[in-house]
């Protein structure tokens, strides 16, 4: 004798299967989530965003024109033994009007000396900038390097 299902039976019949496998990924998902959690309580990965932030952004401009002269300059950052430093090509105009941060120290705390180097411009220096980090970030810390021309 052959059964016979109706077509109400079928849908019944499959929507009771997916149910049950889609209650099994959510169970796996929500166990590999705690799992997660459970290994690192301090950084809950859903509160935290995956960007790198800089622990240091430096504006550079001519102290007496206010115009960017982030390209062509080189960035210097210290703290103890500490060094990080990147130099922005001259021919890249876009680093005039951005702030200038190095990669290598991006989400690093710590009490930093600051220095900007460019060609026909003294040394640009800050001593003890402070940077400090939140839950999931650092703070950035903001500046602007003021260069003047040399003599």
């Amino acid at each position: 004798m052959e059964s016979r299902l109706s077509a109400v039976d079928m849908r019944t019949a499959t929507r009771g299967t997916s149910h049950r496998r889609a209650a099994r990924r959510v169970c796996v998902g929500a166990s590999a989530l705690l799992a997660f959690a459970a290994c690192d309580a301090d950084r809950v990965f859903f509160d935290c965003s995956l960007e790198a932030r800089a622990s240091i952004a430096v504006t550079v401009v001519d102290s007496v024109s206010r115009v960017g002269l982030g390209a062509g300059s080189t960035l210097i950052l210290e703290d103890g033994a500490y060094r990080d430093s990147v130099s922005f090509p001259i021919d890249q105009l876009m680093y005039n009007t951005m702030p200038l941060w190095a990669l290598q120290s991006a989400e690093r705390e710590g009490t930093y000396n600051v220095r900007v180097r460019r060609p026909g411009y003294q040394l640009w220096e800050r001593r003890g900038v402070r940077v400090t980090a939140d839950r999931c970030h650092v703070r950035t810390v903001e500046l602007e390097a003021r260069l003047q021309a040399s003599p």
